[in-house]
């Protein structure tokens, strides 16, 4: 028990995070303005897992639209991402962003291309079973009458 109270008590191998005071998502904000900050949120997220060396290895697309989108977030400006930008992190965070996330990058790369972001539909595998007992055959799909 007192190794785990000097542990909880000391600083250990913790770091301030350089991903805080993300935007508020509000309700009451423009549709596309609610997409950037779901999405900043998300990157943010992302990125945070990552050492530094990790973030600029393997995610520098993503860390240039964090970096840019908190910045004009913060400043109350006009996002106006390009849609190779966009494209690249979509393919760098495909395998690790959360649902959410994906979705809503997905809707700002078609407005970024001037088409309707609403039309951005969830692919198929955004709502695929992942679970290994939900996949199986249940007892009532196996039974014969």
């Amino acid at each position: 028990m007192r190794k785990l109270m000097q542990w909880a008590t000391s600083r250990g191998d913790w770091q301030r995070s350089d991903f805080l005071a993300l935007p508020t998502v509000d309700a009451q904000d423009d549709a596309m303005l609610q997409r950037w900050q779901v999405v900043v949120g998300g990157l943010a997220l992302l990125l945070s897992r990552e050492s530094p060396s990790g973030r600029s290895a393997r995610f520098p697309h993503t860390m240039r639209l964090y970096q840019g989108l908190r910045q004009r977030l913060r400043q109350g400006r006009y996002v106006d991402a390009s849609p190779e930008l966009i494209g690249d992190v979509m393919h760098e965070t495909a395998s690790v962003a959360d649902p959410l996330t994906t979705r809503c990058l997905r809707a700002c790369f078609q407005a970024s291309l001037g088409r309707d972001p609403d039309s951005a539909l969830p692919s198929q595998f955004d709502a695929r079973n992942t679970s290994r007992l939900q996949s199986q055959p249940t007892w009532e799909d196996t039974r014969r009458d």
